[in-house]
């Protein structure tokens, strides 16, 4: 009954899903038309995908090594790994089933699953030579998952992993003499540090933060963080930006600055070269993602009632900051003084990168941040 449709069918998914706004439906059909295909019991519609693998596996392939949101890439890895076709038909495209399997390895329990038994096939039923100048390209990448996926906290999927790499042989140890990738860091400074001083010791020790803040930011990301834990990581953020916060002046001497005539009848001067922006780079980096998070915070719905109060004193601290420096009584004296620390404007581009994420949900905070802007 589906053998007459089957080419209009995975066609016409392919040409609507790359013009739709939303393509996401058109590969879920795709996932579950292969998944009922797939098993082995529907041989006569295996031969119907022959004509069509060229063109679906270039296609597949190229969305996954794009870029996309998380759950789309996962998407098109499963779909290339799941065509339903015979592993002798496959033969010809092997190199183009490579990359997905690597990302398969490197990604969710699902796909890690699939892209075992995907390899596991290979490995049993082609020969070591053939296969081994196939996978070459992605040799080290795909050894380093599969070691990697013997501390899997599923024990099935580490057992078949280990099964695999016992399948390889001494293979599986010819990565380990290979140059192992190695992160370089461009940074001028380690950025902001929290200075630990122990009784024992007369130097303080400097920890730096970033790296905590930037785990913060990414688990608050991950829709698949714990509640307990997105907490944590909003109390993480929430401090440092309240530690980075001087507020020595009295409130009556802020009462008595932002009431002077000068806001309202004085003329805001020209400004002479560009906006003073913090000469600690990395500094300012981290302070951005911490801005970052904060918005983030405020679109996660059981942190958003402590959220959105901080945010607001924040935002409002910072426009006050930026006004006093170009506007006010002490406008004509700061241009002779250098400025110093973080910069206000540091807020904008925070606002900015919320307000580009491609998640909608989280640009509305950045939206609410300009209004206290304009409101303040």
């Amino acid at each position: 009954m589906l053998k007459p449709y089957l080419h209009q069918i995975v066609n016409r998914s392919m040409e609507l899903a790359l013009s739709a706004k939303e393509p996401y439906n058109y590969f879920l059909l795709l996932r579950a038309l292969f998944r009922s295909i797939g098993g082995g019991s529907h041989d006569l519609l295996y031969q119907e995908f022959l004509p069509l693998l060229p063109n679906l596996l270039q296609g597949l392939n190229s969305l996954q090594s794009g870029l996309h949101k998380q759950h789309m890439k996962d998407l098109f890895v499963e779909l290339c790994l799941t065509v339903p076709v015979r592993l002798s038909s496959l033969l010809p495209y092997l190199p183009m089933l490579m990359d997905p399997l690597v990302s398969a390895l490197n990604g969710s329990q699902t796909l890690v699953s699939q892209g075992l038994r995907t390899l596991e096939l290979c490995v049993d039923n082609l020969q070591p030579d053939f296969l081994y100048d196939h996978i070459q390209p992605v040799r080290a990448e795909l050894m380093q998952a599969l070691w990697r996926t013997l501390r899997n906290p599923v024990d099935t999927v580490a057992q078949v992993a280990f099964r695999v790499l016992g399948k390889f042989g001494g293979g599986n140890r010819k990565m380990m003499v290979e140059p192992q990738r190695l992160e370089y860091s461009s940074r001028e400074s380690i950025g902001p540090c929290i200075s630990v001083y122990f009784q024992e010791h007369k130097n303080n020790i400097s920890l730096p933060v970033g790296k905590v803040i930037e785990t913060a930011f990414n688990a608050l990301k991950t829709s698949s963080t714990d509640a307990f834990y997105r907490k944590q990581c909003w109390e993480i953020i929430k401090g440092f930006l309240s530690a980075n916060i001087v507020l020595d002046d009295e409130k009556h001497n802020v009462y008595q600055l932002f009431s002077h005539p000068s806001f309202i009848v004085g003329e805001i001067p020209s400004l002479q070269g560009p906006y003073y922006i913090c000469p600690d780079s990395e500094s300012r980096k981290v302070h951005e993602m911490a801005l970052t998070g904060m918005f983030v915070a405020a679109a996660i719905k059981e942190l958003r009632p402590t959220v959105l109060q901080f945010m607001i004193t924040l935002v409002r601290h910072y426009t006050l900051v930026a006004i006093t420096q170009q506007s006010g009584p002490f406008v004509s004296s700061r241009r002779q003084m250098k400025p110093q620390g973080m910069d206000p404007l540091v807020l904008v581009d925070a606002t900015a990168a919320i307000m580009g994420h491609e998640e909608k949900e989280l640009c509305k905070p950045g939206g609410f941040a300009l209004l206290i802007i304009i409101e303040t």
